[in-house]
């Protein structure tokens, strides 16, 4: 059984290619900044995933952290 390319998928793409991102400019980003970024990573890996499998999928620990 196969369930094929996901949206999420995607989405998951873009959030590895954003902290890569952010990890190579991290000296020139305040730390205030860092915070919220990594805030908003947590919660849009989890909402994302919420929205896709539910309130059983495991995405919901993403939103607690």
């Amino acid at each position: 059984m196969t369930t094929g390319w996901m949206p999420l998928y995607t989405f998951h793409l873009f959030m590895a290619a954003a902290v890569v991102v952010i990890f190579w400019v991290r000296r020139r980003l305040s730390l205030e900044l860092k915070s919220a970024l990594l805030v908003v990573a947590f919660w849009s890996v989890g909402l994302a995933g919420l929205f896709t499998f539910g309130i059983l999928g495991a995405s919901y620990w993403w939103l607690v952290l």
